[in-house]
């Protein structure tokens, strides 16, 4: 079986930060060991996350998880990971916003608020004085497409990695 990653991640526009990737999707196995290990390090250090959500320090901002949704039957996929922004706690429960076109999902749009379950999401990330902080399951995936073949949005994405 495969797992599709969505690799997009919508910035919010500053003349400091680079244009957002668009239309990026890689196709990885859901046995793929470090992916695994990846959001197994996620959830572990959620508290952390959630931490600099509630507080955050000067230049801290756009906070995301990642979460696995169940793609549609015949997509050929059983999950599709979906960033999600704008987190919120409501009564014991976590909502966000789908941050970026799912491609195998009919019911879910960019936008539509959601919930999720902290025990599955796949990662983190936010931005720390335009440093992405976390996010390791997208410089992992990055990583992994031969560097010649990175796009110019791709490497300067890439470039803001802490």
């Amino acid at each position: 079986m495969k797992l599709c990653l969505i690799l997009l991640v919508l910035l919010l526009s500053s003349c400091t930060k680079p244009a957002p990737i668009t239309d990026v999707t890689l196709h990885r196995s859901q046995s793929d060991e470090i992916l695994q290990e990846i959001s197994r390090q996620a959830q572990e250090t959620f508290s952390v996350f959630l931490d600099k959500l509630h507080n955050p320090e000067p230049g801290e901002e756009d906070f995301m998880v990642k979460y696995p949704f169940e793609a549609d039957p015949g997509s050929g996929f059983s999950h599709e990971h979906v960033w999600l922004g704008d987190i919120v706690i409501e009564h014991e429960s976590y909502y966000g916003f789908i941050t970026n076109t799912p491609y195998y999902i009919a019911n879910l749009s960019l936008g539509d608020r959601v919930s999720f379950d902290i025990s599955a999401i796949s990662d983190w990330m936010y931005r720390k004085n335009n440093k992405i902080i976390g996010g390791r399951s997208i410089k992992y995936l990055i990583e992994q497409t031969p560097q010649p073949d990175w796009e110019p949005e791709v490497r300067k994405y890439y470039e803001q990695f802490e």
